[in-house]
């Protein structure tokens, strides 16, 4: 083994005498090495996430997106009920009986009563403009609060002192309800999922209808309508079937929609196809088309409403 050298250093007994204890140098080190190793570590950074998909599809792991569509409330602060709809503690709730009237500047409720599976009541706009419900909800409460349904309050437009008689299909049994307007800032968020094609859908069913909406880029594309009827017994069954193949001529002649009347000896399916860039949505006289470019959160929203289950 080599003797590690020592270099003495001698200490001059002299007054004021400099002594070299060392030589530091101070000389600027390359700073390009740094550099590429910063730049190194920001590309692993920023490239991680794909480099992982990259690698599950390597290894087998199920990278597929879709599947069922996420509903968040999209703010956690409001109060949640056990049905995991919020609950608007600041709304005042009204019993629903005959005797109850709601009054405030702009309308007022009344007639109010449940009958069967109908909700049914009055509205009278006391508005000197139109009173547009399209934007109006009924909120349906058990006596305990919990959440129980909504229900779009319609579609239509009530002119200056005018009233109108409503009635609405619920699926529960309420004894309070809110009438509120809502705005896209009360829309429960929906976090879509695509497949493959780079699609994703959200199919909307009540009774005999069924609406897939299709989405790409987030926004709504595309939408396609089956009805099914196999009500071959019923009186009224040949008539309607005729009102459908006439509604499937004349869809057909409008840009963006391909429809068609398949029978058989049960029954018989209409089927419409729609894509809505091409779609004057007005010419399909179907609420449940919504235009170009709605969001899913709209979609799901008024869907589920207007009586539909979303998933």
């Amino acid at each position: 083994m080599a003797k590690k050298v020592v270099n003495q250093v001698v200490i001059r007994d002299e007054e004021l005498t400099p002594t070299t204890l060392g030589v530091y140098s101070n000389k600027a080190k390359n700073p390009i090495g740094l550099f590429i190793l910063i730049v190194a570590f920001l590309v692993l950074a920023i490239f991680l996430p794909n480099i992982s998909t990259y690698v599950d599809k390597l290894t087998g792991k199920n990278v597929d997106n879709s599947g069922p569509v996420i509903v968040d409330d999209g703010n956690e602060d409001d109060p949640i009920d056990d049905s995991g709809e919020p609950a608007p503690v600041e709304v005042e709730k009204y019993k629903i009986d005959a005797s109850t009237v709601v009054d405030t500047e702009d309308y007022s409720i009344s007639n109010i009563a449940i009958r069967g599976n109908k909700l049914e009541l009055s509205i009278v706009n006391k508005k000197s403009e139109n009173l547009d419900l399209d934007n109006y909800y009924f909120e349906l409460y058990s006596d305990d609060l919990t959440f129980l349904e909504r229900v779009k309050a319609g579609e239509d437009t009530l002119a200056p002192s005018n009233s109108k008689n409503y009635s609405y299909t619920i699926n529960s049994n309420p004894t309070q309800f809110t009438f509120v307007l809502k705005t896209k800032d009360d829309y429960p968020v929906i976090k879509l999922k695509y497949n493959d094609q780079q699609e994703a859908s959200i199919t909307c069913t009540k009774g005999m209808e069924k609406y897939t909406y299709i989405f790409i880029n987030d926004v709504l594309s595309k939408v396609d309508y089956v009805y099914t009827a196999n009500n071959v017994n019923d009186s009224n069954y040949a008539a309607e079937l005729m009102n459908n193949q006439t509604k499937a001529n004349r869809l057909n002649t409008l840009n963006g929609v391909t429809s068609s009347v398949l029978s058989s000896e049960s029954g018989y399916t209409l089927n419409i196809n729609t894509i809505l860039s091409d779609v004057d949505i007005s010419q399909l006289d179907d609420k449940n088309f919504y235009r170009f470019k709605t969001s899913a959160d709209e979609v799901v929203f008024k869907a589920e409403a207007r009586g539909f289950n979303c998933n």
